[in-house]
């Protein structure tokens, strides 16, 4: 009988092995939040270039169209150059330029939940959250519509309290239910 391959492999290689999964796997990760990094930071600029344009020309409705057309034909497999995603674009941009804290973490995250953040979310405490909760948690673009739809943000406010060290016990869980 002939040995099989893997009875001639070293007792150390399956964890060799795994070891080199993990780290293609990280890397796919990281190659995939840089890629994505860029994609967000370049809808930023056209939103940016758009906003500027609106300002001083006679740029409209007709205008973005063209752009989307001729974008689309130029590099044609691309998604995400419909009229209706540059102008969120222009959205994204007028809701981020000034905000220091914030343009920073929207780059962390993909297209996808940045548009739901910032078209569901005004305020920019509540953007913060959300921002910050999906890139830590790892959010689908599903579980941060149930968090905002459920106000993840609202709860979280309300649940950080002082009363543990600013009122005894028994008038503690008393408050904790008074502002449910």
């Amino acid at each position: 009988m002939q040995p099989t391959l893997s009875s001639l492999l070293p007792d150390d290689y399956p964890p060799f092995l795994l070891d080199v999964k993990e780290r293609v796997r990280a890397s796919q990760l990281r190659a995939l939040q840089a890629v994505n990094g860029e994609l967000v930071t370049l809808y930023f600029d056209i939103g940016r270039l758009i906003a500027e344009r609106q300002q001083g020309e006679n740029w409209g409705k007709s205008v973005v169209e063209q752009l989307a057309a001729d974008l689309r034909s130029e590099f044609p497999g691309v998604s995400g150059f419909s009229a209706s995603n540059l102008w969120r674009m222009r959205q994204f941009f007028l809701a981020y330029e000034a905000k220091e804290k914030l343009a920073p973490l929207v780059r962390e995250i993909g297209w996808a939940h940045n548009v739901l953040i910032f078209e569901k979310c005004k305020e920019d405490a509540q953007r913060e959250f959300y921002l910050k909760m999906t890139r830590r948690m790892g959010w689908t673009k599903n579980v941060l519509a149930a968090q905002i739809e459920t106000k993840s943000y609202e709860r979280t406010l309300l649940a950080q309290t002082n009363f543990s060290t600013t009122l005894p016990q028994p008038l503690e869980a008393q408050a904790k239910l008074a502002v449910k």
